[in-house]
């Protein structure tokens, strides 16, 4: 019978490649991010065990939100050594115009004239709501003369 006997050892284990921040613009509010892994190494010459967090992530990954990924290798005597990196989602597109109302002619009978549109809409990949500003609202009284409306979003 053969007895393989380890003294404790006090040296934790390597992490080598540990991957930077990594910034990432979304589409549809995800971004597929691919990485290479760290690879750990050990003074005893045994495979460290690695695991990551957030558990069952790994490259390529299709993030949805801001994370820390954080890899932690332990060797046989339970020294442990992590490394970590952000993947940090960016929202680089401004929103899209679904609909813009059309332009009016309005003929008007007296010196304040009532208007009506439909409202814009706007999308953004991030999916979060929008602020839509409007130089006039739908239903405003406009005074006799050439006026421009400006619709935005922010």
């Amino acid at each position: 019978m053969l007895l393989l006997v380890y003294p404790h050892r006090c040296t934790p284990p390597v992490l080598m490649r540990c991957p930077s921040d990594i910034r990432a613009s979304i589409l549809n509010s995800t971004a597929l991010v691919n990485w290479t892994e760290p690879v750990a190494l050990d003074n005893s010459n045994l495979a460290p065990e690695v695991t990551v967090r957030p558990p069952g992530i790994s490259p390529p990954h299709i993030f949805n939100e801001t994370t820390l990924v954080v890899y932690t290798a332990i060797d046989a005597s339970g020294n442990e050594r992590q490394c970590s990196f952000r993947v940090i989602l960016e929202d680089n597109l401004g929103p899209m115009v679904v609909y813009c109302p059309p332009d009016q002619n309005i003929t008007a009978t007296q010196m304040n004239t009532l208007v009506t549109w439909n409202d814009p809409q706007f999308k953004d990949n991030s999916n979060n709501p929008l602020e839509i500003r409007c130089s006039h609202q739908s239903g405003t009284q406009f005074l006799l003369g050439n006026l421009e409306c400006t619709l935005y979003s922010i």
